[in-house]
């Protein structure tokens, strides 16, 4: 992964840039390639939309609505912005679903390719 992330910084050909996204697509193909067997582009959309939506989720659950719907769970079923962390949690699930689906499918007991198959 230190390769694609050393492209991926002298393809910004020495302009100025905010390392913050290619470090946040490195580890995270680090853990993708642990847990899913497999690593994803930096340019990838559904990896770039799982990576949004988990940058979401970490930002709406450690704010304010977050809190308010740990300390009073009832808040889940009134409309409002809380309600998006909900909707991004199944988005989370559905996107793992498909790649252990995708597992499920490939699956050879004598072969263990990651954690998935592992478990």
């Amino acid at each position: 992964e230190a390769g694609f992330l050393n492209q991926a910084f002298e393809g910004e050909q020495s302009c100025p840039f905010d390392p913050h996204f290619h470090l946040t697509y490195a580890t995270a193909n680090i853990i993708c390639s642990i847990i899913f067997g497999e690593r994803f582009e930096y340019c990838d959309k559904k990896f770039l939309t799982f990576l949004c939506i988990l940058d979401e989720s970490i930002v709406l659950e450690g704010g304010f609505w977050g809190q308010l719907t740990n300390t009073f769970p009832f808040v889940r079923h009134l409309p409002g912005p809380q309600n998006k962390i909900y909707e991004n949690h199944d988005k989370l699930i559905r996107f793992l679903e498909e790649i252990i689906t995708r597992h499920k499918d490939t699956w050879d007991p004598d072969d263990p390719r990651d954690f998935i198959d592992a478990f």
